[in-house]
């Protein structure tokens, strides 16, 4: 028999909780979200380097000029971080990710928050030269083991999404503690959904605000904290799914891939690009040259 959920969604102009509705969710199997996001990810092709030119529409653009506020910084998007061979274009090694962590480092890369990139969109904070942004999906257990002392290591704020139907449910995933502890080491937590569907295609309203809403309240109740960043599963955006990030309150959303260019017209589909194990395509996006693969408990300073 499965077993359900009860969510409540509050809602109200002036942040007053009433009662909207009451939902009877059934608590999916994990399984099934990560089935999901494997066979799409055995579908697509192999990131490429021209996909980090690709700027926004020309609307956009010229709109983003005009009121000052574009911006052009990468907002790289990681995956698993592994120790052994990767399964997927979409996974790097433990191995790789200290190399491109130092190589930012030593480049003289100043790795920004995802909360002071969408401010800097709107003319609120003025981007250092040579800003990052480093993003993590889906809450996979081995990017708390194996990407997060390298952050840590290096001082790199970054933003976890994390889609909350198998955290503390299902080994390979996270669990509530090591979000917090995440949280107390200076990381951001963002949400990814709840069961992470092709949201695009979803067209039943209930299920669209389980999926945005009720996903944004469990993180906030779990984790004490307010979270107004969003991920699209998948990277794919939709009018209704932007209407639903929207109405849940959330302060901006990233798509993926697209480029390095956004603006205040891009602040609830960010741009962002694939990081991969590809060290190549990796210094492409920073026009570098390619970085010398690094033992991994180098230190910063080169110690």
């Amino acid at each position: 028999m499965p077993r359900y959920l009860i969510y409540v969604i509050a809602v109200g102009s002036f942040a007053v909780a009433a009662l909207s509705a009451i939902i009877l969710w059934p608590a999916a199997d994990p399984q099934d979200a990560v089935e999901r996001i494997q066979s799409y990810q055995a579908k697509m092709p192999p990131p490429v380097s021209e996909t980090v030119t690709v700027t926004p529409s020309v609307v956009e653009l010229v709109a983003a000029i005009k009121s000052g506020t574009a911006v052009t910084a990468p907002i790289l998007v990681y995956h698993k971080v592994v120790e052994d061979k990767p399964k997927s274009v979409y996974d790097v090694t433990v191995t790789a990710f200290e190399t491109q962590m130092r190589f930012l480092h030593d480049n003289g890369y100043a790795v920004i928050s995802l909360t002071d990139f969408v401010a800097a969109t709107s003319g609120a904070k003025v981007l250092p030269p040579k800003a990052v942004v480093i993003t993590l999906d889906d809450g996979w257990e081995n990017q708390y083991a194996n990407a997060a002392p390298i952050l840590e290591k290096y001082g790199y704020n970054a933003t976890f999404f994390v889609f909350t139907n198998p955290i503390g449910r299902d080994k390979r995933f996270m669990t509530w503690d090591q979000l917090r502890d995440l949280l107390d080491r200076g990381m951001t937590i963002g949400c990814h959904s709840k069961t992470h569907p092709f949201l695009h295609k979803v067209k039943d309203e209930k299920t669209m605000a389980a999926e945005v809403s009720g996903s944004k309240t469990a993180l906030e109740r779990e984790l004490g904290v307010i979270v107004d960043l969003f991920a699209y599963p998948f990277g794919v955006t939709s009018p209704e799914e932007e209407a639903a990030v929207k109405a849940a309150g959330y302060r901006a959303a990233r798509a993926f891939p697209g480029g390095v260019n956004n603006s205040d017209e891009t602040v609830f589909h960010l741009q962002s690009v694939s990081a991969t194990e590809d060290m190549r395509r990796f210094a492409a996006i920073f026009r570098q040259p390619e970085p010398v693969v690094a033992p991994p408990d180098d230190s910063p300073n080169g110690n």
